[in-house]
Protein backbone atom coordinates (compact mmCIF):
# COMPACT_ATOMS: atom_id res chain seq x y z
CA UNK A 1 0.00 0.00 0.00
CA UNK A 2 2.80 2.21 0.52
CA UNK A 3 4.43 1.56 -2.82
CA UNK A 4 1.26 2.62 -4.19
CA UNK A 5 0.59 6.13 -2.73
CA UNK A 6 4.08 6.87 -3.27
CA UNK A 7 3.24 6.30 -6.74
CA UNK A 8 0.10 8.35 -6.54
CA UNK A 9 2.19 11.33 -5.48
CA UNK A 10 3.81 11.49 -8.56
CA UNK A 11 0.96 10.24 -10.80
CA UNK A 12 -2.12 10.92 -8.92
CA UNK A 13 -3.76 9.48 -11.93
CA UNK A 14 -2.04 6.32 -12.42
CA UNK A 15 -4.87 3.70 -12.54
CA UNK A 16 -3.54 0.88 -11.42
CA UNK A 17 -2.13 2.52 -8.05
CA UNK A 18 -5.67 3.47 -7.71
CA UNK A 19 -7.15 -0.04 -8.29
CA UNK A 20 -4.29 -1.53 -5.85
CA UNK A 21 -5.43 0.08 -3.14
CA UNK A 22 -8.90 0.24 -3.68
CA UNK A 23 -8.23 -3.67 -3.53
CA UNK A 24 -6.88 -4.03 -0.48
CA UNK A 25 -9.31 -1.49 1.51
CA UNK A 26 -11.98 -4.38 -0.27
CA UNK A 27 -10.17 -7.35 0.79
CA UNK A 28 -9.88 -5.66 3.85
CA UNK A 29 -13.89 -4.52 4.41
CA UNK A 30 -13.00 -1.00 4.67
CA UNK A 31 -16.08 0.43 2.24
CA UNK A 32 -15.38 4.02 3.22
CA UNK A 33 -11.72 3.56 2.17
CA UNK A 34 -12.48 1.44 -1.21
CA UNK A 35 -14.90 4.68 -1.90
CA UNK A 36 -12.67 7.48 -1.87
CA UNK A 37 -9.91 4.96 -3.93
CA UNK A 38 -12.72 4.60 -6.41
CA UNK A 39 -12.89 8.40 -7.17
CA UNK A 40 -11.23 8.90 -10.75
CA UNK A 41 -10.82 5.08 -11.26
CA UNK A 42 -11.69 3.71 -14.92
CA UNK A 43 -14.91 1.48 -14.43
CA UNK A 44 -15.66 0.29 -17.98
CA UNK A 45 -16.93 -3.09 -17.75
CA UNK A 46 -18.63 -2.46 -14.11
CA UNK A 47 -16.13 -4.52 -12.17
CA UNK A 48 -15.15 -1.94 -9.35
CA UNK A 49 -18.79 -1.09 -9.17
CA UNK A 50 -19.66 -4.82 -8.89
CA UNK A 51 -17.01 -5.35 -6.56
CA UNK A 52 -18.32 -2.48 -4.05
CA UNK A 53 -21.81 -3.48 -4.74
CA UNK A 54 -20.61 -6.89 -3.04
CA UNK A 55 -19.11 -5.41 -0.13
CA UNK A 56 -22.51 -3.32 0.20
CA UNK A 57 -24.44 -6.31 0.41
CA UNK A 58 -22.34 -8.57 3.09
CA UNK A 59 -22.89 -5.57 5.34
CA UNK A 60 -26.73 -5.23 4.69
CA UNK A 61 -26.95 -2.33 2.99
CA UNK A 62 -29.09 -3.51 0.74
CA UNK A 63 -30.41 -0.36 -0.51
CA UNK A 64 -27.10 1.11 -1.79
CA UNK A 65 -25.92 -2.53 -3.33
CA UNK A 66 -28.99 -2.21 -5.44
CA UNK A 67 -27.53 0.70 -6.59
CA UNK A 68 -24.01 -0.18 -7.26
CA UNK A 69 -24.90 -3.94 -8.81
CA UNK A 70 -27.25 -1.45 -11.60
CA UNK A 71 -24.52 0.37 -12.38
CA UNK A 72 -22.41 -2.43 -13.23
CA UNK A 73 -25.15 -3.92 -15.40
CA UNK A 74 -25.19 -1.02 -17.30
CA UNK A 75 -21.72 -2.01 -18.30
CA UNK A 76 -21.98 -5.10 -18.54
CA UNK A 77 -25.45 -6.26 -18.88
CA UNK A 78 -24.65 -10.17 -19.16
CA UNK A 79 -22.97 -9.56 -15.54
CA UNK A 80 -24.71 -13.08 -14.25
CA UNK A 81 -23.56 -12.39 -10.42
CA UNK A 82 -25.20 -8.89 -10.42
CA UNK A 83 -28.48 -10.02 -11.96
Amino acid sequence: AEHYRKVLTVSPDFQRARRGLMAMALKNGDLEQAMEWRIGLDDPDGEVAHALAVLRHRRGEFEEASELYRESLTRKPDRAEGQ
